[in-house]
């Protein structure tokens, strides 16, 4: 009888688990294959991941219906909102589908490893690349101030995000070439296969970069911004003291500060599960692994408290379309 439970990781070398030490997370990757040897129980797991999925449905569809609108959408701002809720929808539906194929087949497929697979790899790092985009325009918008043009705003966001569309389904396409199907013991496992170690070295570092530069820019934006608002108000008020204008900029403008630093909180689970679980060497660490992932899906969630119920703005513009509704 085929022990497989995480407990063979122990006699696996460092950094590889499973029945026959197939599986690996050294990439700097997450594998949902991890939940091929979970320990809950299925009822425990589709109970908090059908949770996850109607909460975050729900608010997805909110906040974009809310983006939906052309006066939500004046700025290139608005755009980015838009496609941050749609991203983070169609990642929660195919995350939620690969994973209840697997907590329920216990067993990976054609289109669970080669699709699937491959959508999230390109969704994930889109989803936090229009974050950045976001914040990059927030610092824009507070540096030129009067001048702003939203028009051309619209125009950039329009042209934007498809490039980035383009470049991260494009540049993921490697993955699929790497992923192959083991059939071990009555049970098919979707695993990667790299041949060289430069290989290996290119899906580190794209997966890094594509999780670590998000976080730095929605980390070290609101900072900029601050920088740039006390200026405008030394300027305006050339006799008053830094700590005044400090707190006036924050009291004004913490809905700018706060949602991009939430969004960092609500990343660094995925950070670390990246980072500090890139190399299983313990079966104990399959719980925190896998309720450290269920926390990564948050951002993907939480996107109607983060970009509509924290600003004044689209707050306001929620309430048009709840009044239209009603």
């Amino acid at each position: 009888m085929i022990d497989y439970s995480w407990n063979s990781t122990e006699h696996c070398p460092p950094c590889f688990y499973g029945s026959i030490c197939q599986l690996t997370t050294f990439y700097y990757s997450i594998s949902l294959e991890s939940f091929l040897y979970t320990s809950f129980s299925t009822v425990e797991v589709l109970i908090v991941l059908i949770f996850v999925f109607a909460l975050g449905t729900v608010c997805n569809f909110l906040s974009i219906a809310t983006f939906a609108q052309a006066t939500a959408r004046e700025m290139g701002s608005g755009i980015y909102r838009l496609w941050i809720s749609i991203v983070g929808q169609v990642t929660l539906v195919i995350v939620t589908i690969r994973l209840l194929m697997i907590i329920r087949k216990k067993t990976s497929r054609w289109i669970d490893c080669f699709v699937f697979d491959y959508s999230i790899s390109a969704l994930v790092p889109l989803f936090y690349s229009l974050t950045v985009c976001l914040a990059v325009e927030r610092i824009v918008v507070a540096y030129k101030h009067l001048s702003f043009d939203k028009q051309q705003s619209r125009r950039a966001a329009k042209k934007l995000i498809p490039v980035l569309m383009i470049y991260h389904f494009v540049l993921a396409l490697y993955k699929p070439i790497h992923r192959q199907l083991r059939v071990e013991f009555n049970r098919t496992e979707c695993s990667y296969h790299f041949q060289t170690q430069s290989q290996i070295n290119f899906e580190r570092l794209i997966n890094i970069l594509h999780l670590i530069l998000p976080i730095l820019v929605n980390f070290f934006s609101p900072l900029i911004l601050i920088v740039i608002l006390i200026e405008h108000k030394r300027s305006l008020k050339p006799t008053a003291t830094f700590l005044s204008k400090f707190v006036d900029v924050v009291r004004t403008y913490k809905h700018n500060l706060i949602s991009p630093l939430l969004l960092v909180t609500l990343t660094l689970p995925h950070l670390l599960i990246t980072l500090h679980f890139h190399c299983i060497s313990q079966s104990k660490q399959n719980i925190i692994y896998l309720f450290t992932y269920t926390l990564s899906l948050i951002p993907f969630v939480s996107t109607f408290f983060i970009f509509v119920l924290l600003s004044p703005k689209y707050r306001e513009e929620f309430s048009k379309l709840y009044q239209r509704r009603y």
